[in-house]
C-alpha cells in the first residue's frame, strides 16, 4: 500500500528579545505542521504566508518584534522554500502553537 507524502511546514519564531534563531541562541521557538491535518481556512491561512499573498501590511518592523520563518520543501526540489512574514501576518494557531525547545 502507498502512502501519500505528507507535507510539512516548519515554522521558526526568530527575534525578539531572547534573540531566538540567532547565531548563538540557545533556545529555538518551532512548529512542525502537517498540512493534510489542517482545517481548510489554516491551510488557506499558511497558504498566503507562502506565496506572499498575505499582503505586506504597512508600518515599520517592531526593532524586538519576532519574526516567523516558513519551510517548506516541495517535491523534486533539495532545498526547502522559505518566507519570513512579521509577526502581525501571523495566524494566532502558529502564534499559540509554537513550543521552545534547547539547541
Amino acid at each position: 500500500m502507498q502512502h501519500e507524502p505528507t507535507e510539512v511546514i516548519e515554522i521558526e519564531r526568530l527575534g525578539g528579545l531572547a534573540g531566538f534563531g540567532g547565531p548563538l541562541a540557545r533556545l529555538r521557538s518551532v512548529l512542525r505542521l502537517d498540512l493534510s491535518q489542517l482545517a481548510p481556512a489554516q491551510r488557506q491561512a499558511l497558504e498566503a504566508l507562502l506565496d506572499g499573498s498575505w499582503g505586506a501590511q504597512a508600518g515599520a518592523s517592531h526593532p524586538d518584534g519576532f519574526r516567523y520563518r516558513l519551510s517548506r520543501t516541495l517535491p523534486g526540489h533539495a532545498q526547502p522554500l522559505s518566507v519570513e512574514v512579521p509577526e502581525r501576518a501571523v495566524p494566532a494557531f502558529v502564534r499559540d502553537g509554537m513550543r521552545d525547545e534547547l539547541t
